[in-house]
Order: C-alpha cells, then structure tokens, then sequence
C-alpha cells in the first residue's frame, strides 16, 4: 500500500495522512509525516488493540475498528495499518460518515473530516435502539471494566467493504484516551453529539414525536451504561457520570 500509485486518500491533516487502495480496500493506512508522533501512535495502537480484544462486539451494533500492526517507515516515519470501515454503498466510498445519535436532523459535511448525520438519515441505515443500547454498554466497558475515560472518540457508520451488507457503528481514533477520570468521561459523552440525551432536544427544535424518540433513546442509553457498569459494581459510579452529564 506505501508504494501503490492507485492509493485514495481517506483523510489528511497535519500529522499526515489515511489510504486505502484497490487492492486492499479493506485496510486503512494511516502514514505519520515525521517521526515526532510515532511514541503517541505506538502508544494510541495499544490502546486500540487492548480494547479490540477485551470488548464482545458479538451481535452488537458497536464495533472497534481491527488494529492490524504498527511499525516504522525506515526510522522517520510510522504507520497504523487498521481495519477499514466502508460507508454505506449509497454515499460517497471515500468519506467518513460520523453516526450522531445525539443529532435530531443533522447533516453536515466538514472537509477532511466527513459528514455528520443525525438520527432522521441514520434510522435508515441502523435501529437507533439497538444502537442507543450498545453505546452505553461500549462506554461503561470502557470506563468501568477497562478504566479508560473514551475521551475523543469518534463513531463511524459503515461495514466492513466488500464482505458486509449491514452497516454498525465504528469506533476509532483512540489517540486521546488516557486513564479514567470521571470529569474526562463525562466529557467523553458530551463533547460531540455522538450520544443521545434527552436534553439534546433543548438545543433542537424538536417536533413531538423526535422529542419521545430521542426522549426514549437516550433512556436506553442510560439503562445499559449503568446495568454494564453494574457488572464491575460500579453502578452507583456510572450514575455520577451521567449527573455531571446532565449539568
């Protein structure tokens, strides 16, 4: 993939760059400019993989993105060589499409980045309950069985190319997660609209019935955030992070 003339940029920023190519496009490739973030991606590469193999993705809507390897690129580089998640095959093939549960209508493209759907367009592709249902298990697994805060994730809508005909969630771009802290995991759930609260409809101009959707969604999401955080007897704690949530 490093050489091929055929590669397909998949995003760019300034720590460099993610492609996929015709003959691997079930792999992403994320190439580092320099060296200088090579111990954060090593390090970001752990992360991925600790939580890859200690989250049940089976029969769940949420799933981690495979890490494949990291390795450097004759000492001045690195790569992440990962899972790839392929948008659903309506949309374009070379664009993020991030799954915001917390958006009522939403729709919005931002370059390098992808485009951000809401809950009226992903109802197409996903069942927002079982969805609501298995990011409140992903994320109490994540606090409370694997001590991590899940600051800074993102949630990709997409399946695995070429193989899948359902779509799931995506989770990727573990680089900003650190040791749990309940202010960080608060953060974790409101930082972006990934997640849905029933106090998203205060910031929406929601009709009736997208006021008892997103009401009974977010519902569903607390329910199963505290019954995963249960299993650790860390319950009373996953109450508490919600509280600050709800703030």
């Amino acid at each position: 993939m490093l050489g091929s003339p055929e590669r397909t940029i998949l995003g760019e920023g300034g720590y460099g760059k993610v492609i996929t190519t015709p003959k691997n496009e079930g792999l992403a490739l994320k190439i580092s400019k320099d060296v200088d973030v090579c111990r954060e991606w090593s390090r970001e590469y752990d992360i991925q993989k600790r939580v890859y193999d200690n989250y049940n993705s089976a029969r769940k809507s949420v799933r981690i993105v495979e890490p494949v390897k990291f390795a450097f690129i004759e000492e001045d580089r690195c790569y992440i060589l990962m899972q790839r998640a392929c948008p659903p095959e309506d949309f374009p093939q070379d664009q993020a499409l991030h799954a915001l549960l917390g958006d009522i209508r939403g729709d919005n493209v931002y370059a390098g980045r992808g485009r951000f759907i809401g809950q009226s367009l992903l109802e197409k592709y996903i069942d927002l309950e079982h969805l609501a249902k298995d990011l409140g298990i992903f994320l109490a697994v994540m606090h409370f069985k694997l001590g991590l805060d899940a600051l800074d994730l993102e949630y990709i809508l997409g399946r695995r190319c070429g193989t899948d005909r359902g779509n799931w969630v995506n989770v990727i771009d573990f680089g900003m997660v650190g040791e749990y802290d309940r202010e960080r995991a608060s953060d974790s759930i409101i930082d972006v609209a990934y997640f849905p609260l029933e106090q998203n409809c205060d910031y929406e101009e929601c009709n009736p019935q997208e006021r008892l959707r997103n009401k009974k969604l977010s519902e569903s999401f607390r329910t199963s955030y505290i019954k995963e955080a249960e299993k650790y007897g860390k319950a009373e704690e996953a109450e508490e992070v919600l509280r600050l949530v709800e703030i």
